[in-house]
Protein backbone atom coordinates (compact mmCIF):
# COMPACT_ATOMS: atom_id res chain seq x y z
CA UNK A 1 0.00 0.00 0.00
CA UNK A 2 2.93 2.63 0.79
CA UNK A 3 4.41 1.35 -2.39
CA UNK A 4 1.59 2.16 -4.62
CA UNK A 5 0.87 5.58 -2.75
CA UNK A 6 4.72 6.52 -3.75
CA UNK A 7 4.24 5.41 -6.94
CA UNK A 8 1.33 7.62 -7.51
CA UNK A 9 3.18 10.49 -5.78
CA UNK A 10 5.73 9.90 -8.15
CA UNK A 11 3.48 9.89 -10.82
CA UNK A 12 1.88 13.01 -9.93
CA UNK A 13 5.09 14.85 -9.49
CA UNK A 14 5.94 13.85 -13.34
CA UNK A 15 2.54 15.23 -14.47
CA UNK A 16 2.93 18.54 -12.85
CA UNK A 17 6.26 18.82 -14.40
CA UNK A 18 5.08 17.58 -18.03
CA UNK A 19 3.19 20.51 -17.83
CA UNK A 20 5.47 23.00 -16.63
CA UNK A 21 7.77 22.17 -19.16
CA UNK A 22 5.33 22.29 -22.01
CA UNK A 23 4.59 25.46 -20.82
CA UNK A 24 7.92 26.93 -20.53
CA UNK A 25 8.57 25.22 -24.05
CA UNK A 26 5.52 27.00 -25.52
CA UNK A 27 6.05 30.66 -23.95
CA UNK A 28 10.04 30.05 -25.30
CA UNK A 29 8.62 29.22 -28.83
CA UNK A 30 6.80 32.38 -29.55
CA UNK A 31 8.16 34.16 -32.77
CA UNK A 32 9.27 37.79 -33.26
CA UNK A 33 6.19 38.53 -35.38
CA UNK A 34 4.08 36.74 -32.40
CA UNK A 35 6.08 39.08 -29.92
CA UNK A 36 5.48 42.19 -31.96
CA UNK A 37 2.12 41.63 -32.29
CA UNK A 38 1.35 40.63 -28.73
CA UNK A 39 0.07 43.73 -26.53
CA UNK A 40 1.85 42.29 -23.55
CA UNK A 41 5.02 43.28 -24.21
CA UNK A 42 7.61 46.40 -25.00
CA UNK A 43 9.81 45.89 -27.60
CA UNK A 44 12.81 46.84 -29.07
CA UNK A 45 14.55 46.03 -32.37
CA UNK A 46 18.07 46.56 -33.10
CA UNK A 47 20.99 46.12 -35.97
CA UNK A 48 24.31 46.55 -36.55
CA UNK A 49 27.92 44.75 -37.07
CA UNK A 50 28.25 43.02 -33.39
CA UNK A 51 25.68 41.99 -31.26
CA UNK A 52 26.33 44.29 -28.64
CA UNK A 53 25.66 47.16 -31.29
CA UNK A 54 22.42 45.40 -31.94
CA UNK A 55 21.58 44.57 -28.12
CA UNK A 56 22.11 48.23 -27.61
CA UNK A 57 19.95 49.46 -29.92
CA UNK A 58 16.96 47.40 -29.01
CA UNK A 59 17.41 48.02 -25.22
CA UNK A 60 17.49 51.78 -26.65
CA UNK A 61 14.40 51.72 -28.36
CA UNK A 62 12.44 49.82 -25.07
CA UNK A 63 14.23 52.37 -22.64
CA UNK A 64 12.96 55.10 -24.85
CA UNK A 65 9.37 53.98 -24.70
CA UNK A 66 9.02 53.61 -21.25
CA UNK A 67 11.77 55.63 -19.10
CA UNK A 68 13.01 59.43 -18.53
CA UNK A 69 15.35 60.11 -16.28
CA UNK A 70 16.36 63.35 -14.72
CA UNK A 71 20.39 64.49 -13.97
CA UNK A 72 21.36 67.88 -12.86
CA UNK A 73 25.03 69.36 -13.24
CA UNK A 74 25.59 72.58 -10.94
CA UNK A 75 28.39 74.48 -10.81
CA UNK A 76 28.96 77.00 -8.31
CA UNK A 77 31.34 79.66 -7.75
CA UNK A 78 31.92 81.96 -4.91
CA UNK A 79 33.78 85.08 -5.46
CA UNK A 80 34.97 87.93 -3.27
CA UNK A 81 35.94 91.02 -4.64
CA UNK A 82 38.45 94.13 -2.90
CA UNK A 83 35.56 95.90 -0.99
CA UNK A 84 34.92 92.26 0.60
CA UNK A 85 31.74 91.78 -1.37
CA UNK A 86 30.72 88.38 -2.09
CA UNK A 87 29.00 87.22 -5.58
CA UNK A 88 27.83 83.92 -5.96
CA UNK A 89 26.65 82.08 -9.10
CA UNK A 90 25.10 79.07 -9.48
CA UNK A 91 24.68 77.34 -13.24
CA UNK A 92 22.06 75.18 -13.29
CA UNK A 93 21.63 72.34 -15.82
CA UNK A 94 18.65 70.20 -16.00
CA UNK A 95 18.84 66.96 -18.98
CA UNK A 96 16.28 64.69 -19.57
CA UNK A 97 17.46 61.62 -21.01
CA UNK A 98 16.96 57.91 -21.25
CA UNK A 99 17.74 55.65 -19.03
CA UNK A 100 17.04 52.83 -16.57
CA UNK A 101 18.13 49.05 -15.81
CA UNK A 102 16.26 46.38 -17.67
CA UNK A 103 16.75 43.37 -16.04
CA UNK A 104 13.33 41.56 -16.90
CA UNK A 105 14.61 42.34 -20.70
CA UNK A 106 14.58 38.38 -22.87
CA UNK A 107 17.33 38.68 -25.78
CA UNK A 108 16.58 37.04 -29.11
CA UNK A 109 19.41 37.14 -30.85
CA UNK A 110 17.53 36.98 -34.85
CA UNK A 111 20.80 36.83 -36.77
CA UNK A 112 24.46 36.80 -35.63
CA UNK A 113 27.33 38.72 -36.32
CA UNK A 114 28.84 40.44 -38.63
CA UNK A 115 25.13 41.91 -39.67
CA UNK A 116 23.96 41.11 -36.25
CA UNK A 117 19.99 41.85 -35.74
CA UNK A 118 18.44 41.53 -32.22
CA UNK A 119 14.81 41.89 -30.65
CA UNK A 120 14.68 42.68 -26.98
CA UNK A 121 11.00 42.75 -25.17
CA UNK A 122 9.54 43.32 -21.75
CA UNK A 123 6.49 42.43 -20.38
CA UNK A 124 4.39 45.63 -20.07
CA UNK A 125 3.64 44.33 -16.47
CA UNK A 126 7.37 44.45 -15.08
CA UNK A 127 7.39 47.63 -16.32
CA UNK A 128 4.73 48.21 -13.14
CA UNK A 129 8.19 48.07 -11.17
CA UNK A 130 10.12 50.32 -13.02
CA UNK A 131 7.21 53.16 -12.20
CA UNK A 132 7.22 52.28 -8.87
CA UNK A 133 9.94 53.40 -8.65
CA UNK A 134 10.29 56.55 -10.43
CA UNK A 135 7.08 57.20 -7.93
CA UNK A 136 9.23 56.55 -5.40
CA UNK A 137 11.95 59.23 -6.85
CA UNK A 138 9.85 61.93 -6.70
CA UNK A 139 8.39 61.56 -3.11
CA UNK A 140 12.36 61.28 -2.18
CA UNK A 141 12.32 64.53 -4.28
CA UNK A 142 9.21 66.02 -2.67
CA UNK A 143 10.84 65.49 0.84
CA UNK A 144 13.97 67.00 -0.02
CA UNK A 145 12.25 70.16 -1.56
CA UNK A 146 10.25 70.25 1.99
CA UNK A 147 12.98 70.16 4.34
CA UNK A 148 14.97 72.56 2.32
CA UNK A 149 12.15 74.90 2.32
CA UNK A 150 12.43 74.78 6.40
CA UNK A 151 15.96 75.23 6.15
CA UNK A 152 15.40 78.40 4.17
CA UNK A 153 17.26 76.96 1.07
CA UNK A 154 14.77 78.11 -1.79
CA UNK A 155 17.36 77.32 -4.61
CA UNK A 156 17.21 73.77 -3.49
CA UNK A 157 13.67 73.78 -2.51
CA UNK A 158 12.52 75.03 -6.28
CA UNK A 159 15.47 72.53 -7.77
CA UNK A 160 13.47 69.44 -5.86
CA UNK A 161 9.93 70.73 -7.05
CA UNK A 162 11.42 71.00 -10.31
CA UNK A 163 12.55 67.42 -10.48
CA UNK A 164 9.70 65.98 -9.24
CA UNK A 165 7.63 67.68 -11.61
CA UNK A 166 9.54 66.51 -14.33
CA UNK A 167 9.95 62.92 -13.63
CA UNK A 168 5.72 63.04 -12.38
CA UNK A 169 5.16 64.46 -16.52
CA UNK A 170 7.19 61.88 -17.66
Amino acid sequence: ENIMKRVIGVCKGVAILAMLFAGCSEALSQTVDEIKANNEFIWGEGKGNTLSEADREAIDQIVSQISVTVDSKFKKTIEENAAKEVTEKVVFVMETYSNTTLDSTVRVVIANEPDAHVLRYIKRSDVYKIFTQRANKIQDFVRSAINAEKDLRVADALKYHYWALVLLKS
